[in-house]
């Protein structure tokens, strides 16, 4: 007896191969999945480091918060500060003349008299405060000599526009000066009717006239 034929089925390989791949294609999807969810903690690690760094810590406030790099290492405005622009804007405008008047009393270069002739420049100036204006009168006071008095100092002490410290500072001068040196000028004031010295000086100078006089 013969034994049968085995006839090959065409149809029946081919499923069989695709078995195989979709079998393959499965696993290496498994495999990929499995590797990228291994994968995301280090990832959702990396991402919750860098919004920590970035976060400023507790009790630290929200204008603090929002200040960069850039403005920490500028001013507020924007404009880099240095020390030269803190200090000058530290200082007030009386502060601003204050040191002015310090400045010149400090320099060394002038005579007495060049140094008196500068504080009068102080006292000149309008703008500067009153008070420094006093205390530059009563300096170039100091540094001024009877016989340089009517030069040097009587063009502004008789100015009838002077703050009332300043003519309080010429005064207290005028009087304790040489009595008989200064009484040619004493009697120019007095003559002055309008000018806020006049009695007080007019009396200066009767007292004076009385005791060389009698």
């Amino acid at each position: 007896m013969t034994a049968p034929l085995k006839i090959s089925n065409p149809m029946r390989k081919n499923r069989t191969i695709t078995i195989i791949i979709t079998v393959v294609i499965a696993g290496l999807a498994y495999l990929f999945v499995t590797k990228r969810f291994n994968a995301s903690p280090s990832i959702e690690n990396a991402a919750s480091k860098t919004i920590d760094a970035a976060t400023p810590p507790d009790g630290v406030d929200a204008e603090a918060k929002a200040i960069t790099v850039t403005e920490a290492l500028q001013g507020r405005g924007g404009v880099p500060v240095s020390p030269e622009t803190t200090d000058e804007a530290a200082l007030t405008e009386d502060e601003v003349w204050k040191e002015r008047l310090l400045e010149l009393l400090r320099n060394d270069t002038y005579s007495d008299r060049e140094l008196g002739r500068q504080l009068l420049k102080i006292v000149e100036d309008v703008q500067a405060p009153d008070q420094v204006r006093a205390h530059a009168m009563a300096n170039a006071l100091n540094y001024t000599e009877d016989e340089n008095y009517g030069e040097d100092v009587k063009p502004l002490a008789l100015r009838t526009d002077l703050p009332e410290v300043v003519n309080d500072a010429i005064l207290e001068d005028l009087i304790n000066r040489d009595r008989t040196a200064i009484l040619p000028v004493a009697r120019e004031f007095a003559a002055l009717a309008q000018h806020p010295l006049a009695g007080a000086i007019e009396a200066f100078v009767k007292e004076v006239e009385e005791v060389e006089n009698p």
